[in-house]
Formats: structure tokens, sequence, C-alpha cells
């Protein structure tokens, strides 16, 4: 039941999911080490920038029962829905560092 649809992946589903176990924590630390750019400290920038990757790994695993449930529409709508809610916290984060 939790199992793959097919019984075996193609190379575009491991290439896409090896780009989004590594991508996306990166993106969430690279993001997070410039946003907190006003912070003196590398070091801090650097901790909080790893926890922020962390996260975004472990945010990954709520498309899990999505998926399963709705498919890939739902699937595409969850992530259109972490976009746009991380360009508006992108903004406004950005606006309260220089202003």
């Amino acid at each position: 039941m939790l199992g793959p649809r097919t019984p075996h992946p193609g190379a575009g589903h491991i290439v896409l999911l090896l780009v989004g176990m590594i991508g996306g924590p990166l993106l969430g630390a690279l993001i997070t080490f410039w946003l907190l750019e006003p912070l003196v400290s590398p070091y801090r920038r650097g901790g909080l920038a790893v926890v922020s990757g962390f996260a975004a790994f472990v945010a990954m695993f709520a498309g899990m029962p999505v998926h399963q449930a709705f498919g890939q529409a739902g699937l595409a709508a969850f992530a259109l829905l972490f976009a746009v809610t991380g360009a508006a916290f992108f903004l406004r984060a950005r606006e309260a560092a220089h202003g």
C-alpha cells in the first residue's frame, strides 16, 4: 500500500529524488544564510542555516501522505502552497532586515 505504484521507477524518478533531497535543504540553507546577512557572526549565520536545511529535509516528509492521498495533482498543489508561503515569508524577512 505504501510502496511505489509502478514496479520499477525510471531514471528520471531517481534523478528527481536525488536532486530534491540534496537541493531542497541546500537551497533552504543558502537562503537562510543570505537572509541572515545582518548578523555579523558567520558562525551564527552558518549554524542557523544548517538548522534551516535540516528543517527543509524534515518538511519534505509532509509530502508523502499528500502524494498517497491525492496523487501528482495534490503534490503539485502542495508544492505551490509551500512556494507561495515561502515567498511571502522571504519578502517579509527581507523587509524586516532592511527597514
